[in-house]
């Protein structure tokens, strides 16, 4: 029972997903300057790269790989969720930060305790470093669109 209720709330959550990045991915035709510019600063510095993993062309491409792949490796993506969990819920290294006025925050602390203590007492996963720069090799983006966008960069050392 508890397993089909968590399956449908998965499948649910992906469908929904997908749903958002094809309509995001429809606006995008329209923002061919943005995603050149996105794509360039990608390459030169983790503030730029962060931002279009998580909303550009590299956020799409992984979307469409993991909308093809779910049915084949859930073993694998259940694997890397788990460990997100992991990794996120954990006693060490939780921080909570609370702000109250002095009678508010010792009536929240008795919750605090509680919440605190039904977190996993495991350590988190170790983390990779990240491969956090796009290549700076030269690349073509292909859309269906009525206008053409080019875009160069370039490295200016000082």
């Amino acid at each position: 029972m508890f397993f089909r209720r968590f399956s449908s709330l998965i499948n649910n959550a992906l469908s929904n997903l997908f749903l958002k990045a094809k309509q995001e991915e429809s606006r995008l035709r329209g923002r061919g300057h943005g995603i050149a510019a996105a794509r360039m600063d990608a390459k030169l510095n983790v503030a730029g790269w962060i931002p279009e993993q998580m909303g550009g062309i590299s956020y799409f491409e992984f979307i469409q790989n993991l909308e093809m792949n779910i049915d084949e490796d859930w073993e694998g993506i259940a694997h890397s969720l788990d460990e997100i969990r992991r990794s996120l819920l954990s006693r060490e290294g939780c921080l909570i930060n609370v702000t109250a006025n002095g009678k508010n925050l010792t009536n929240c602390l008795k919750y605090l305790d509680k919440f605190i203590g039904l977190l996993p007492n495991t350590r988190p996963n170790e983390t990779d470093s990240w491969q956090s720069l796009i290549s700076p090799s030269n690349e073509a983006i292909v859309f269906p669109t009525q206008v053409n966008y080019s875009s160069s960069k370039y490295f200016l050392r000082v």
